[in-house]
């Protein structure tokens, strides 16, 4: 097996993949108070790019509707709206977009508290959190302008499950977190390490059995990313689906046969490709499995420092089944089999005594 992703790499790569594609719903931070949600938010924010100025708070418990999404005014007849308080003009304004759409001064949106929202607000919340509208009133939020959420376990409460169905809960703290690490902690660590040994466990508030959660899955596996660790593919599905759908759902995804594609193979880990290599070459054309098979094969020899990618394709090609997956016929599988082996073994002997020898090919000749 791989080594397993913690809980913060997991979040940080599933955060990237949404925000690149907010189709893939508005992550949601939510976990017991006082653990850092927000703070988390900001860092990783700053750690984009986007200075801490550039980063819009709305309170949700405190902030009107008028303050998020605009009061209304009237102008010939007509009703409008001004732009929402919580925002600077300067970074709505035309001027800070180029011709792509992406901004000169990047900024964000943050929602805190949101599980204390007003009732008055949550509208407001529903078209904002619809990746084809991103719209607060009259005012359209772009789509490069990421948004995320930070909230508590709702108590005594239900959220609205149109609202719920938009977001993708992450789970924080997350498993592994370290308080007592934190720099803060410092001159009380050794009492943080025994008050905060075991993380508490964040329970979801319940969600629609919906479309839109297998729609937003649909985009999430087509990137490679999401297929580098066990770890992502469960963050994602649990923030997804009801804690018995993602079962089911994470049951489904260990069936399902990749795309076969060079991607999948530099991506893909080395669990994961030891139950998935027969299946991604059969479905594969020759082309495709030419190309699965070589980015392996250089990534044992160039990426493998334990060997185990090595030793996971040797044992791969000594199963019949693997010839026939390359497109051999059986007469030819027991020659082929020890040609594989034999090209996989020199190949990454030979690559691994040019790296050892400062990247000079080793000739023999002294």
């Amino acid at each position: 097996m791989s080594t397993p992703l913690s809980g913060e790499e997991a979040l940080r790569i599933v955060l990237d993949m949404v925000l690149e594609k907010p189709e893939r719903g508005i992550p949601a931070l939510i976990g017991p108070t006082q653990f850092g949600k927000t703070r988390h938010i900001w860092d990783y924010l700053i750690a984009r790019g986007i200075p801490g100025q550039n980063i819009m708070m709305i309170n949700p418990q405190n902030d009107l509707p008028e303050d998020i999404a605009g009061w209304p005014y009237r102008e010939g007849g007509n009703l409008f709206f001004t732009q929402p308080a919580n925002i600077r003009p300067d970074l709505l304004a035309p001027s800070n977009y180029d011709a792509q759409g992406n901004p000169k001064q990047k900024w964000a949106i943050v929602i805190d508290e949101l599980d204390k929202a007003q009732e008055s607000v949550l509208s407001c919340f529903l078209t904002l959190f619809n990746p084809d509208e991103r719209r607060l009133r009259h005012t359209r939020i772009p789509a490069s302008v990421p948004i995320l959420v930070a909230m508590n376990e709702p108590e005594g409460r239900a959220l609205p499950d149109p609202l719920i169905a938009r977001l993708l809960f992450l789970a924080f703290p997350m498993p592994g977190l370290n308080v007592s690490a934190r720099p803060q902690m410092a001159p009380i660590q050794h009492i943080a390490a025994e008050l905060f040994d075991v993380m508490p466990t964040v329970q979801f508030p319940a969600r629609p059995k919906a479309p839109g959660s297998a729609h937003r899955l649909a985009s999430f596996v087509g990137d490679t990313r999401f297929w580098q660790s066990q770890e992502v593919k469960e963050t994602v599905v649990r923030g997804l689906f009801s804690e018995a759908l993602s079962k089911v759902v994470l049951a489904k995804l260990e069936n399902r046969i990749p795309n076969p594609s060079k991607e999948w193979a530099l991506a893909v880990s080395p669990h994961d490709m030891a139950v998935h290599l027969i299946g991604v070459l059969t479905a594969g054309t020759w082309q495709e499995k030419s190309e699965v098979l070589q980015a392996l094969i250089d990534r044992a020899a160039n990426q493998d420092p334990t060997g185990e990618l090595t030793a996971l394709l040797v044992s791969f090609f000594e199963l019949p089944e693997a010839l026939y997956g390359t497109g051999r016929d059986a007469e030819h599988v027991r020659v082929a089999q020890k040609a594989y082996i034999d090209k996989i073994l020199t190949f990454v002997t030979e690559q691994k005594a040019i790296r050892a020898n400062g990247g000079r090919v080793v000739t023999g000749k002294g």
